[in-house]
């Protein structure tokens, strides 16, 4: 695939864009590295062509299955992960509020570790950074604490929380 001028591509076809970058499967490092390159150059475009979307998909796509079979997310706790998107993008915290986060109390307690993630909050992270949600979650999960996640759900939704009935469902006689 031979880098061009991605910005001309207000004008080009995705015909017209596929012979002169001519994308294929990618092999190793080095064409990984050479497509994400390209990749930028049309992320960067501020007003892309439905052609040019569709490209730009294609070759997000390809680097996708590349990294798929080839790297792994090292073991890195879920609210590093959270950090790490952040200091990506230049945000912090409170910046999650109100899109992922209902209060800067409970992002502060999730990007700290001291709150689980849950499946929801990790389905809006996912929408706002536009990535999967499956980046929050390890390869091997932990069991869950569903007695605790949901006595923290019902303590925020101000509901009482009987613990002898958590117990018994728990744990069946």
């Amino acid at each position: 695939m031979t880098p061009g001028a991605a910005t001309k591509t207000k004008t080009r076809t995705y015909a017209q864009l596929l012979a002169e970058y001519e994308p294929r499967s990618i092999e190793n490092e080095e064409q990984a590295i050479a497509l994400a390159q390209i990749l930028n150059q049309f992320l960067d475009i501020a007003e892309p062509t439905s052609d040019g979307v569709a490209f730009r998909d294609l070759l997000g796509d390809l680097l996708y299955v590349w990294e798929q079979d080839n790297t792994e997310i090292a073991n890195v706790p879920v609210n590093e992960r959270i950090r790490a998107l952040l200091e990506d993008n230049g945000l912090r915290q409170k910046d999650l509020v109100p899109a992922v986060f209902p209060t800067e109390s409970v992002a502060s307690e999730v990007i700290t570790g001291k709150r689980p993630l849950t499946y929801d909050f990790a389905n809006r992270l996912a929408d706002y950074f536009q990535i999967s949600p499956a980046f929050f979650f390890p390869a091997s999960p932990e069991p869950l604490n569903t007695a605790g996640a949901i006595e923290r759900a019902l303590k925020d939704a101000s509901i009482g929380f009987d613990e002898a009935r958590m117990r018994d469902v728990e744990s069946p006689r």
